[in-house]
């Protein structure tokens, strides 16, 4: 059972590329957290943790397709 390979690779290089895409938001209300990620448009903690590897991933699932 599964899914369809093709129907894998487009939902995690799609997903990996919604990473990348959220590492740029706020991802909370409070300053309080180590890195500060109340700020927009800017990366911070661990947000560059998700933003690299997300990139990896996403790099990785468009080589998939040749």
């Amino acid at each position: 059972m599964g899914i369809p390979a093709h129907l894998g690779r487009a939902l995690a290089t799609g997903g990996s590329a919604l990473a990348v895409v959220s590492t740029f938001l706020a991802w909370t209300w409070t300053a309080e957290f180590p890195g500060d990620l109340t700020v927009y448009g800017y990366p911070g903690g661990l947000q560059v943790l998700v933003l690299v590897g997300g990139a990896l991933a996403t790099l990785l699932g468009l080589s998939s397709y040749g």
